[in-house]
Parts: structure tokens; sequence; C-alpha cells
């Protein structure tokens, strides 16, 4: 017996209603930055998790370049990683926006069923996506700007003061001032890493190898 085709308009208004409410329609972008709320603290427990999360590019865009233009770790500020650890380089920061997303899918699609789940995984992980693809831009233009711009310069110095200052083992500022500027930023994270985690060896960085890079 052939089977009778229903077309939507024939489909029971009571049903196809109730079908809907299982589906993720993607919300249209805000048209204001995301994060003009009041302070993480201070958040309402009821407020919509994609304010406390934000994903949009207009809000994060600021965030995002602290990580290339604010070398002192401490005085980088991440609204909206509320909650989520403090990222040391924008690796660690895509990453967690990514475990956001899954975050917001698992909470607000519960007793959705799966395909509200995937769908609400893929809207979020492609905001994510022109993240990186900001991130990447950023890198560039961070890295091709003219070595003796006075930008550089000034990074170069913090950098070299920041491992003076909090580096964990013997070394002398004559041992690293003619170091590359990434050389110098790779090794006060590294600091960093050292201070917040115990377990890892407080030793000095490959002298030689940084000399023959």
């Amino acid at each position: 017996m052939k089977k009778k085709k229903i077309y939507l308009h024939q489909f029971p208004y009571h049903l196809l209603h109730s079908f809907k409410t299982h589906l993720f329609i993607p919300p249209s972008s805000p048209k204001i930055n995301p994060l003009n709320h009041p302070l993480a603290s201070c958040i309402p427990r009821n407020i919509l998790l994609a304010v406390q999360f934000p994903l949009e590019l207009l809000a994060l865009q600021d965030e995002m370049k602290q990580l290339y233009t604010e070398v002192d770790p401490s005085k980088r500020t991440f609204p909206s990683l509320h909650g989520f650890r403090i990222p040391k380089n924008i690796d660690e920061y895509l990453k967690l926006k990514a475990k956001q997303v899954e975050y917001m899918a698992k909470e607000e699609s519960k007793g959705l069923g799966d395909s509200n789940l995937q769908g609400r995984m893929q809207h979020g992980l492609s905001k994510v996506r022109k993240l990186e693809d900001f991130a990447r831009d950023l890198s560039k233009s961070m890295s091709d700007l003219p070595p003796n711009t006075e930008h550089q310069n000034t990074l170069r110095d913090d950098f070299l003061n920041i491992s003076m200052h909090t580096k964990p083992y013997k070394a002398y500022r004559s041992n690293i001032k003619d170091w590359p500027l990434e050389a110098l930023k790779e090794e006060v994270d590294r600091i960093e890493l050292m201070k917040k985690d115990p377990r890892m060896k407080k030793s000095a960085p490959n002298w030689k190898k940084i000399q023959e890079g």
C-alpha cells in the first residue's frame, strides 16, 4: 500500500508546535556588547548563560588582545571566563571558550533531545571559529610589526623586567637581553607556569638552544 504524503501545512498544528520546541533555532547576534552587565560576582543566578559566557567577537576582542599587549599576567582581566581558570595564552583562551560552548549546550538543551544539543554545539563552535580567525589575524599583525617600533621596544623592556623579578633560577639581565621578542614572551609564560605548578621543576631555560635559534 502506497504511503500518503503529509505536507507541512497539513500537519496537526498542536503537534507541529510541540515538535518545533525541540529544535534549536540560532538567535541573531547582539547589537551591543553582551559584557555590559554587573560584575561577575554580582550576576544574578537566573541570568542567561549566553550573557555570562559570551562568544561574540564584539564582546571578546579586547579580552583577546590582552594576551598580546599586556605582558603582566596579573593585570589581565577575563570577565567572560568567570568561574574558569585564567588562560596563559591565546590557545588556552580558545579552548576555554570551546568548553563554555559544551557546557552551555548541555545545560540549555536538557530535556530537548540530541538534535537540540547538536544544534547548539554547532552554533557555538561556529562562533569560536570566528574567534580563532581573529586570533590568527591578531598574531600576524603583531609579528609583522617592524622590530624597532616603540611598541616592540616597550614589550621587550616589560618582558625583561618581569623575567628578572619573577624568575625562580639564577640569571642576569645580560643573559637574556639579546633574546628575540618571542623567546622573551615564552620565558615569561614559562616562569608564570612554574609559579603556579609546584610540581614543575624550577629550571633555567636552555641558554644554548635560544642562542642558536
